[in-house]
């Protein structure tokens, strides 16, 4: 890739470049949209109906997964800086 966006002019590399990122992010997106969750068991459909149930298995989770936990904390902290710039 590098030696044909040397034999072309500035803005004909350019328009190479934006064309492979755009075929790129095309095949991205489509890729994105084909994956699919599998369908949810019957008592998680009942058990996800109750909110106070769900608040309870979220701070479960907080509690017993430590990489969530970091993963939650860097993810404010970083939007924190975001909101300072």
């Amino acid at each position: 890739m590098h030696r044909l966006l040397e034999t072309e002019t500035l803005f004909t590399a350019y328009g190479l470049t934006f064309a492979l990122a755009a075929v790129l992010i095309f095949f991205s997106s489509c890729s994105f949209v084909q994956a699919s969750e599998p369908e949810m068991p019957s008592e998680a459909k009942t058990a996800a109906a109750n909110f106070g149930q769900f608040r309870k298995g979220g701070r479960a989770v907080l509690r017993s997964d430590r990489r969530f936990r970091l993963f939650l904390y860097t993810q404010w902290l970083g939007g924190g800086v975001l909101m300072a710039r």
